[in-house]
This record gives C-alpha cells, sequence and structure tokens, in this order.
C-alpha cells in the first residue's frame, strides 16, 4: 500500500522528536550537497528542541536561541552527500554540522536518517527556557 502523504509530511512525521526527549546524534545521507537554509529553519529548530520558530526578517531571539542550542549540539549531526560545494552559512559546516562529501566521480544514491533520541535531562529543559 503506497502512502498517501506528501514526502515532505512524512519526513515531518519522522524527524519530529517524542515526547521528553531531545537529538542525541543523527546521521543523514542526501543525493545532493545539503541546503543550509532548510536545516536551520526548518529542521535543527525541530531537532534541537527550541521554543521559538523563524518568522518574516530577522527575529533576534530565534537567532540567539538557536545559537545556544547548536552550542551544545557542536558536532552531533554528520551528513553524507554526493560531491559537491555547500552553499550558504559556512560557519554551520566547519563549527556545527559536519559534512562528509563523497569523492568527485562517486555519488550518494541511499536516504537515509538516522535519528537517536535520548530522555531529556534537568540541564536541557533548563536551556528550553
Amino acid at each position: 500500500m503506497k502512502n498517501s502523504l506528501p514526502v515532505a509530511k512524512r519526513l515531518m512525521d519522522i524527524a519530529t522528536p517524542p515526547e521528553d526527549m531531545h537529538l542525541a546524534s543523527a546521521l543523514l545521507t542526501t543525493y545532493d550537497p545539503p541546503d543550509a537554509d532548510v536545516l536551520l529553519d526548518k529542521y535543527l529548530p525541530l531537532w534541537l528542541g527550541m521554543q521559538r520558530r523563524p518568522s518574516e526578517g530577522t527575529d533576534v531571539a530565534f537567532l540567539a536561541e538557536r545559537a545556544r542550542f547548536l552550542k551544545e549540539a557542536r558536532k552531533t549531526i554528520a551528513i553524507f552527500h554526493s560531491h559537491g560545494t555547500l552553499a550558504g552559512h559556512p560557519w554551520l559546516w566547519s563549527q556545527y554540522v559536519r559534512p562528509f562529501p563523497t569523492a568527485p566521480n562517486c555519488r550518494q544514491h541511499a536516504k537515509l536518517w538516522m535519528l537517536h533520541w535520548q530522555p531529556e535531562t534537568k540541564s536541557r529543559k533548563t536551556l528550553k527556557r
């Protein structure tokens, strides 16, 4: 039986953290080099348990909260992708998310998202405030 939900909706359902859990680590694969804007605006706020979501324009409170959560999650997310240039936000790739490109003559075809969730700790609950 084919799933009738759009792919984006299914990915969001899969990627939604279980109740009282936080992202301990993630391994993702993608054919194209990952899109930093999609990660920063759509998936990382959800995975990191942020209270705020991006809004139109520059939302200083959102950016400050994202910086705090990214600092805690530093280097816990790895993305394997086909060879190519990582676009936008070089600070994301150099400090927080570990990209692993294939060799120039190879392509990454499998699509895999492995998200490791752990129970919330008291210190993590304080970070959310």
